[in-house]
């Protein structure tokens, strides 16, 4: 086992890929589900068990995620120093930056990976169409898609977007959503792969610190 732990979400698996194939990083990664976001508790869970089970001989474990949700608080680190991006979720990683992101705040994001997931939106209004009915399935989710004026697809370089938003397509005409190809890329990936790791742009967990409601104060 190397001495560099790389954690990653399959939200970002392309992209992570990716980075790791540009800086010739070989490192075996940790998955974990982009579904457990959705349940704080389960994804802390989750997270707090592979940092217990990280092995003797690893110095240092990359977390290639953000913060989601401030759902890291309250975890504590194991014997290795844990280095997180400064970030609010996957999605402002490949924005390379929370700031980046601001612009399209109006927006429901896609990328290829998240699409490939097992609890995408699409298959959750399958699954309310199959449960209440095309009629109340709609109003639930015209509901939750009344802040949002676009699907926009990131294109970070990993993938065809154009097949992204075929498959996109039906939804958005259904819920009158305009689509948007949103550059985006992985630099900041590559960032955490390589290092340096300054505090501006990562939260650097000591051994054995649990994280607090003020270590994530700051984005990035």
């Amino acid at each position: 086992m190397s001495e560099i732990c790389i954690i990653g979400c399959r939200a970002l698996e392309k992209e992570l890929r990716s980075a790791m194939e540009a800086c010739g990083c070989k490192n075996e990664i940790i998955w974990t589900d982009p579904g457990l976001h959705n349940v704080k508790s389960k994804y802390k869970d989750v997270l707090q068990n592979i940092l217990d089970d990280l092995p003797s001989d690893c110095r240092t474990a990359l977390l290639v995620n953000g913060f989601c949700g401030n759902s890291i608080q309250g975890i504590v680190n194991s014997h290795a120093t844990l280095i997180i991006p400064r970030v609010d979720d996957c999605i402002s990683l490949l924005f390379g930056g929370y700031r980046n992101k601001k612009p399209y705040m109006d927006s429901y994001f896609l990328t290829e990976s998240w699409m490939n997931g097992k609890q995408t939106i699409f298959q959750e209004y399958k699954w309310a169409c199959e449960k209440y009915g095309t009629a109340r399935a709609r109003r639930i989710f015209e509901k939750m898609f009344r802040n949002y004026r676009r699907i926009a697809i990131l294109d970070t370089g990993c993938y065809d977007t154009a097949s992204a938003a075929e498959y996109a397509r039906d939804f958005s005409e259904m819920f009158s959503l305009k689509q948007e190809i949103v550059p985006a890329g992985i630099r900041y990936l590559k960032d955490i792969l390589t290092g340096p790791w300054d505090d501006l742009k990562f939260l650097i967990v000591q051994p054995h610190h649990m994280i607090t409601e003020a270590d994530l104060m700051d984005l990035y």
